[in-house]
């Protein structure tokens, strides 16, 4: 039922007999305040938690993290990497000891290290219960490859020899074990596995014969110590003198060649180098003979061009007619020669005038064998030089496809290359800059070998020739390294070679050319 509003409220009804609306409440009295009503005094008590807040401040020091606390370069870069175990436990370490001593905020430090705050305080809880934060075993699809499924692609790399593509890899674990696997995954697993490729590494082919004198070699070559050992003996030793060993080998030195160069970001151009031709790069002949070191002596001979005088017969732009000038050119038995008799023996007498006989080893190279008999008769005379005795030249082969015997062939060309290399832009390539070319051959070849670095090349023909005694006259074998220096075993030997009648002496024929190498004497 409806009741008009004038019967419940009278005087409320409108004139004109309409009802009238109660009154807005914007007219009423404004709301008190609690201050208002129950004043600056508190009537209920104060919890537990705000009490001991009042008691102890907050110890968390505003401003910039200390170091302590600074994430390392790695974990601020990592991107969308998860921590590591140890950075975890690192984190952990560091907010226990932030939030203990009020030296930064959780926050703080969760935002330093690149990760939210709820997962900050899962490691610092899990930390300080367990004492470890490693990962945990997790759920999820497991590996295409096993272990043993590895073994099997080890395997079959074996039996190829590690000539194989990946298809073809997948292709034959497909059809070795049944499991159907893509290239890609193959790929993929051997990759985390540490596989890499190799460049191969050509090697002279060995004979039979080639293989029993290059043991022969070793056995008889087995420490180097060229001032005397046990293991080195000669035809006819006694223990009066002092022998020395002498490597010698001939190299064309490029004036140009090709190398890697390094760019940065953004720079796409290639460096241009000029030259006459990109097929016949000028180029120059030299001979190379070096000793170890004894002594005061620091091992260093002498380097020699291989070249001919030639006269030139009309005028050019690089000389005029009849001036006289070097060409380089291969070595034939006359020249080899004229350099051993007119530039290395004189050196040879001049720097170990102390060693009473010298043995000179290089490879059988046509040219060296033809003029063995002759040098050999060169070196045998023993020349008086300012009142003082001259060494005996013995010359000696190496065995046939050896160059890892021959210092200059193993590591010291090499060596050498790689400083005549910073240089050697430096100089115009024409034929005209030859000589400065050779100059600055000779020049770092004086300059850089030093005592020092050529005793370290000698360490390393030591141990090729170890490593040929335990490969059994091969050369299947890698190349030491970290090698450690020692000093050799000074004991005096001596050489007769008129005493044809020792019992003990013997020497090996190689190539069935000349008297080469002794044998060892019994102990």
């Amino acid at each position: 039922m409806f009741w008009p509003r004038g019967l419940l409220n009278p005087g409320t009804e409108r004139s004109g007999g309409e009802e009238e609306r109660t009154p807005s409440s914007l007219n009423r009295a404004p709301r008190r305040t609690k201050l208002e009503v129950h004043g600056d005094a508190r009537t209920r008590p104060v919890s537990e938690r705000l009490r001991k807040r009042e008691k102890t401040p907050s110890r968390t020091v505003l401003g910039p993290l200390l170091s302590p606390f600074k994430a390392p370069s790695g974990v601020r870069e990592r991107g969308g990497r998860e921590l590591s175990d140890t950075e975890r436990v690192a984190f952990a370490k560091c907010v226990h000891f932030a939030v203990r001593y009020g030296q930064a905020s959780v926050s703080d430090v969760c935002k330093e290290w690149g990760i939210s705050k709820p997962h900050g305080y899962r490691i610092l809880r899990r930390w300080r219960a367990e004492e470890n934060v490693d990962s945990r075993p997790r759920s999820g699809r497991p590996r295409a490859l096993t272990e043993d499924d590895m073994k099997t692609l080890e395997s079959l790399s074996e039996e190829v020899k590690g000539y194989f593509t990946w298809e073809s890899l997948a292709k034959r674990f497909t059809e070795r074990t049944g499991k159907r696997v893509s290239c890609t995954t193959v790929f993929e697993s051997c990759k985390k596995a540490g596989w890499r490729q190799v460049c191969e590494r050509y090697v002279p082919c060995l004979s039979a014969k080639d293989v029993q004198r290059r043991l022969e070699w070793a056995k008889q070559h087995l420490d180097y110590t060229w001032t005397g050992t046990e293991n080195l003996r000669y035809p006819n030793v006694d223990s009066r003198k002092k022998v020395g060993w002498i490597d010698i080998d001939e190299k064309w030195w490029d004036m140009l060649r090709k190398r890697a160069v390094k760019v940065y970001p953004g720079q796409q151009r290639r460096t241009r180098v000029p030259t006459k031709s990109k097929r016949f790069v000028q180029k120059v002949m030299g001979l190379r003979a070096v000793a170890r070191p004894c002594g005061d002596f620091d091992g260093r001979i002498g380097m020699y061009r291989c070249a001919k005088k030639k006269v030139a017969q009309r005028n050019s732009k690089f000389h005029k007619r009849g001036d006289v000038y070097d060409e380089d050119c291969d070595v034939d038995a006359k020249l080899f020669y004229e350099l051993v008799t007119e530039k290395l023996i004189p050196d040879i007498y001049r720097k170990m005038a102390d060693f009473d006989i010298v043995f000179v080893q290089m490879d059988g190279a046509r040219p060296h064998v033809k003029c063995m008999d002759a040098l050999n008769a060169a070196g045998k005379e023993r020349k008086r030089i300012d009142v003082k005795q001259m060494p005996m030249i013995k010359f000696v082969l190496q065995p046939a496809n050896s160059p890892d015997t021959n210092l200059n062939d193993l590591c010291f060309f090499r060596s050498l290359s790689k400083f005549v290399q910073e240089h050697e832009r430096e100089i115009e390539h024409s034929a005209a800059n030859k000589d400065e070319f050779w100059n600055l051959v000779v020049e770092q070849y004086h300059e850089y070998h030093d005592r020092e670095r050529l005793q370290r090349c000698w360490d390393v023909k030591i141990a090729v020739t170890k490593c040929i005694l335990d490969a059994n006259g091969t050369n299947d074998y890698k190349l030491p390294h970290g090698i450690k220096h020692e000093e050799p075993i000074s004991v005096d030997l001596s050489l007769d070679l008129d005493d044809a009648n020792d019992r003990v002496a013997r020497t090996l024929d190689y190539e069935d050319l000349h008297a080469s190498l002794p044998s060892s004497l019994p102990r």
